[in-house]
């Protein structure tokens, strides 16, 4: 329905369940994340390695810093998504 309105992106920030689903289904094209120098413990926090396992292999990943915080961002290899 919303390739038919010309939507042909969305941005997600998922919880753990939602990013693993979206990599094991081929849906994320592109992964970014966002790396502070003081990390905070938290029970609902995405963790760097997905709990089921499921890898992140981007292709020519861009490093940026944001003042003392870093990202990595790149497409992410084999996916599916934006493929009609």
């Amino acid at each position: 329905a919303l390739a038919r309105r010309g939507v042909t992106g969305a941005l997600v920030e998922p919880g753990p369940a939602l990013a693993a689903g979206l990599l094991a289904a081929g849906l994320a094209d592109r992964w970014t994340v966002f790396v502070a120098p003081v990390w905070e413990p938290s029970d609902d926090a995405l963790p760097l390695v997905l709990a089921n396992g499921t890898p992140v292999d981007l292709e020519d990943p861009a490093w940026e810093l944001h003042g003392p915080n870093a990202s990595v961002s790149g497409r992410v290899r084999g996916s599916r998504a934006g493929r009609h």
